[in-house]
């Protein structure tokens, strides 16, 4: 559908993660390191002239294998055989089941510093022979005293030289089996005692993630700046290992302890597929089992708890998925962290104690407040604000300002005014975002007089020094914006007005505010005073404020819309760039319309010609994703810009990639007429016919598609299909809504007939 024509030339995009690799294996080339590397030659340049083939034979192959393993090729000849013999011996007594005998092999390479030459493919190597040994998967194998002890001698340094973690997880496990969780915690504390640091667990990212998986993350968001699928090998090695840590503490029952070493001893977490995998490991003690299912899901919320960032992007993520039943087991560890006997979380930073490390900040309550609301649930809005009390958390001005923002969101004018009144009471400050809540509210109602009144108890209250006048802008924008909604121009230029020499400085999103007023208007006179005045101010204009230009101009029917905005941009000396490009046509096609539609082919078309700009597929996947998106009054209009759109891709020889065809599947699944499926399945198979790789990104935007659309059992069918075409570890959010096809097939494979009939 998307790309018929064959190419005998392609274009291949380097993502800028791979310039630095590329750059050193360029460096290491046999062409580029003639010069750099002649001196270190020079020493076997010359051989004797009858040297015999066995020794010309040893020379040679010994120092491709010192260079390969990356030693210094000017090292000592003794080292060298040292390493090859005793490497080779290691091998082969580990082969063997002679763990003891393999030990003095590499207790003799750890001595000489040789370890590190092994690399990962070595390591991997001794650490499942390691693995094939235990009793763990062999019942005729034994593990005590002096065996045991080198097996696990072997299974760190593995785990920690050259990140190969089995041997390590699967010592860990059968000390678990022996009900000798010390045993295991104990290699545990040597695991990361000896961890380098450039390998240390405490150089993850601050959020927790790991690398190459994001479990919070919605993969429709920013999906042009998404990577390829990332190798995750060590992590994976790693979060098992902790998992097995974690195991340990559910057997001797300490919760607080597992949280210390989940949360502030180490930065990665146990996604749900490293959960998954090792839980079967304990299937033959449940209870234990069973606990570390729950211990892990109580780490994962806990751990959210005290980084909030990541809380409110996970927050936005669920109300966006209209995830109430998650955003509600996220809530009961919250209340149940605080219950006592046996809490962990506290009130106030003063009462941290090691039994007690997690503080909640009053924005945790804010973030849960605000997704109820959002989601509309009252009740449980409700429910957590009388939560606060029964756990001594006193509503302050974050807690005020999130009820208020909810109630802006569901136009509840008399319960924030009430509220208002009530916070005031209590001796709580508003701040400026308390403010703007309050003012959006009042605008929202149409009673723009009560908000203008509200701004000037703000401003007194400020020039008292009463409350503090931080963060101010977001208030005033926001002011400006509720009047002009309710027609009160003058209202809005006099606050503008007052913003310019009183401050605060107005910014690019107070002009933007007036430009889609004028805009909707098609007020030019408004436009064109709001852009000399945006222009004085020292400001420069964005997408935005072009495709608001635009718009207008193409709403007054000029021919030369696209022409005059340009110009405009010129004058302000804005060089269009493919992102400025980019967004205009985007905003163009979304206003859904054949008028603009027009326009972003025509912007597509002077982009073309821009010989400054190298254009690249994003341009064209958003005009076809606007066109999947939307059903077309005129399907004649959607099919003949699909066609022109591959005929200018196919002529600039521009191959749609897999984010390419990640957008258009997305943009069809929105698409609620029977096409839009139709459309998404068609790209689906395309990408299969290309031999595209197929991740789990690509999983997740089908799964989630077809859920939104009511598509349960064609979602469940796809489960089926990701498991016949294979290729892809399914992690994340694309296995949590495996999990949840699947559930919800079950219940209804019980239910009977009956079910399709409710």
């Amino acid at each position: 559908m998307l790309y018929h024509a064959r190419h005998t030339a392609r274009s291949i995009v380097l993502p800028d993660f791979l310039l630095p690799s590329l750059s050193r294996r360029a460096t290491s080339s046999s062409i580029s390191r003639t010069v750099r590397e002649a001196k270190q030659f020079e020493k076997f340049a010359v051989l004797p002239d009858r040297c015999p083939p066995y020794e010309l034979y040893k020379n040679i192959t010994e120092r491709m294998h010192a260079l390969h393993s990356g030693v210094d090729v000017s090292a000592h000849d003794e080292n060298i055989t040292h390493f090859n013999t005793t490497s080779g011996k290691l091998r082969h007594a580990l082969k063997a089941g002679d763990i003891e005998g393999a030990l003095v092999h590499w207790s003799s390479l750890a001595e000489k510093g040789l370890l590190h030459i092994l690399g990962f493919a070595h390591m991997d190597s001794y650490s499942k022979l390691i693995t094939a040994l235990s009793p763990v998967f062999s019942t005729d194998a034994s593990w005590h005293g002096p065996r045991k002890e080198a097996a696990e001698k072997i299974a760190l340094g593995a785990a920690t030289v050259g990140g190969a973690t089995g041997a390590l997880s699967t010592c860990m496990l059968w000390n678990l089996r022996q009900n000798d969780p010390d045993a295991a915690l104990e290699l545990y504390k040597r695991y990361r005692e000896e961890l380098p640091d450039t390998v240390s667990v405490e150089k993850q990212d601050l959020d927790g993630s790991v690398p190459g998986e994001d479990t919070n993350r919605n993969p429709l968001d920013a999906l042009w700046s998404s990577l390829p699928d990332k190798h995750v090998r060590y992590e994976s090695g790693r979060a098992t290992v902790l998992f097995m840590a974690i195991a340990a503490h559910a057997m001797k029952e300490s919760f607080v302890e597992a949280l210390h070493t989940y949360m502030l001893e180490t930065k990665i977490r146990i996604p749900q597929s490293i959960l998954k995998e090792n839980l079967s490991l304990l299937s033959s003690d449940p209870v234990l089992m069973n606990r570390v299912e729950e211990y892990v899901r109580r780490l994962d919320t806990s751990r959210l708890f005290a980084r909030l960032a990541s809380l409110k992007n996970h927050m936005d993520s669920l109300v966006s998925n209209h995830a109430v039943d998650r955003i509600v087991k996220h809530y009961k560890v919250l209340l149940e962290g605080l219950a006592e006997p046996g809490a962990y979380l506290v009130a106030s930073p003063s009462a941290v104690t090691h039994s007690k490390p997690i503080y909640i900040a009053e924005a945790v309550w804010g973030y849960f407040l605000t997704a109820f609301l959002q989601c509309r649930r009252m009740d449980l809005a409700e429910k957590l604000w009388d939560d606060m009390f029964t756990h001594k958390f006193a509503p302050g001005v974050v807690a005020w300002t999130a009820l208020f923002d909810g109630y802006d969101g569901l136009g509840k004018v008399e319960d924030t005014l009430a509220g208002w009144k009530t916070m005031l009471s209590q001796g709580v400050k508003p701040n400026a975002f308390t403010y703007r809540a309050l003012v959006s509210v009042l605008c929202t109602a149409r009673r723009p007089d009560e908000a203008l009144k509200s701004l000037k108890v703000f401003e007194d209250n400020v020039s008292k020094g009463s409350l503090s006048s931080d963060n101010p802008l977001p208030l005033y924008n926001t002011l400006i914006h509720g009047l002009l909604t309710n027609s009160r121009e003058e209202d809005a230029n006099a606050v503008l007005q007052r913003m310019q020499k009183a401050g605060p400085k107005p910014d690019l999103v107070t002009y933007n505010t007036f430009l889609r007023y004028f805009g909707r208007k098609a007020d030019f006179i408004g436009l064109g005073l709001i852009l000399r005045r945006l222009t004085s101010d020292g400001l420069v204009g964005d997408a935005f404020t072009f495709t608001t230009i635009l718009s207008a101009l193409l709403k007054a029917g000029r021919k030369d819309a696209e022409q005059i905005t340009f110009d405009l941009a010129k004058k302000q000396n804005i060089t269009p760039s493919v992102g400025f490009y980019t967004a205009i046509i985007d905003h163009q096609v979304r206003l859904q319309d054949p008028q603009h539609l027009k326009s972003a082919l025509e912007i597509l078309r002077r982009m073309e010609r821009d010989r400054e700009i190298n254009i690249n597929v994003v341009p064209y996947t958003s005009i076809l994703a606007g066109v999947y998106r939307t059903h077309w009054a005129e399907p004649e209009v959607a099919e003949e810009c699909k066609e022109y759109i591959q005929y200018r891709m196919n002529s600039k020889k521009i191959r749609p990639n897999k984010v390419t065809y990640h957008i258009l599947i997305a943009a069809c699944l929105e698409n609620r007429e029977p096409e839009g499926l139709q459309n998404a399945l068609s790209l689906y198979r395309e990408m299969r016919k290309r031999g595209l790789a197929l991740s789990n990104d690509t999983w997740y935007i089908l799964l989630h598609g077809l859920i939104e659309r009511g598509q349960w059992a064609l979602a469940n069918e796809m489960i089926n299909e990701l498991r016949r075409v294979g290729g892809v570890t399914v992690v994340g959010a694309t296995l949590d809504l495996v999990h949840r096809i699947r559930k919800r097939a079950a219940r209804q494979m019980q239910a009977g007939p009956d079910a399709y009939l409710s």
